[in-house]
C-alpha cells in the first residue's frame, strides 16, 4: 500500500510543478507616439507623429511561488509611421515599418486572476528613407535599442488573458540620410511612448 502510494506521488509530481506553466499567444494593438531629435543638419517638419501599431506576441510563462512568474516573451508588431523633415533645403520622409522584440515578464500576482508585469526587452526596427525628390527608397539600415512596460494581465476561467500596458521604447541613435554616421552631432535619437491593449490564449 505505501509503496502504491509513493509511486502515484512521485507520478503526479511533474504535474503539481507545472500546473501552472504555460505557453500563450496572442494579439494586440495601440497607439504610438514617435518621437525624433533635431540636429545640425536635420531639422522635422513635425516633431513627432502619433499613429496606430498592431500585432502579436508569444510568451513561455514559469510560475515560481504563488506570488511571482516570470515568462520569455516576442513580440513582431507593424506600423506605418512617417517622420518629415528637411536636410540642405530638401525634404525627405523616414518611414519606419514594423518591429520586433525579444525579453522577460516579471509577473506578480497582485490578486486572484490579477497580473502586475514589468518587461524589458531587445528591439529593433527598421528605417527607410524617401526623398521627396527621388522616388529612390534609401534604407539606412536597422535601429536596434530596448523597451520597458508596465501593465496588467486580467485573467478569466476560460483560459484567455486581456492586457493593458504603457511601453518605452528607445531606437537608439540614427544618421538619417544625407547625414554620415561619422558624424555624431547628427545622428537623430528615435523614441517613443505606446499604449497597449491586447488578448492571449493560454495553453
Amino acid at each position: 500500500m505505501i509503496k502504491k502510494l509513493l509511486i502515484c506521488s512521485l507520478a503526479l509530481t511533474p504535474l503539481s510543478v507545472f500546473a501552472n506553466n504555460f505557453f500563450y499567444l496572442g494579439a494586440k494593438g495601440g497607439l504610438e507616439d514617435l518621437r525624433a531629435k533635431e540636429t545640425q543638419l536635420v531639422s522635422y517638419n513635425a516633431g513627432g507623429v502619433s499613429e496606430s501599431i498592431a500585432g502579436g506576441y508569444l510568451g513561455y510563462q514559469v510560475e515560481f511561488s504563488k506570488y511571482f512568474s516570470a515568462a520569455i516573451e516576442a513580440e513582431v508588431l507593424s506600423r506605418d509611421h512617417e517622420l518629415l523633415y528637411s536636410a540642405s533645403g530638401t525634404d525627405y520622409q523616414a518611414k519606419m515599418d514594423g518591429a520586433t522584440s525579444v525579453g522577460v515578464v516579471l509577473k506578480h500576482h497582485y490578486a486572484p486572476n490579477v497580473d502586475f508585469n514589468l518587461r524589458f526587452s531587445g528591439v529593433q526596427s527598421e528605417v527607410t528613407i524617401n526623398p521627396s525628390a527621388d522616388a529612390t527608397s534609401k534604407e539606412t539600415g536597422d535601429l536596434n535599442g530596448y523597451q520597458m512596460a508596465v501593465g496588467f494581465d486580467l485573467m478569466n476561467q476560460s483560459q484567455m488573458s486581456f492586457r493593458i500596458e504603457y511601453v518605452y521604447s528607445n531606437y537608439g541613435e540614427v544618421a538619417l540620410y544625407p547625414s554620415t554616421e561619422t558624424v555624431e552631432a547628427d545622428e537623430t535619437a528615435i523614441r517613443s511612448n505606446t499604449i497597449m491593449i491586447g488578448a492571449h490564449y493560454r495553453f
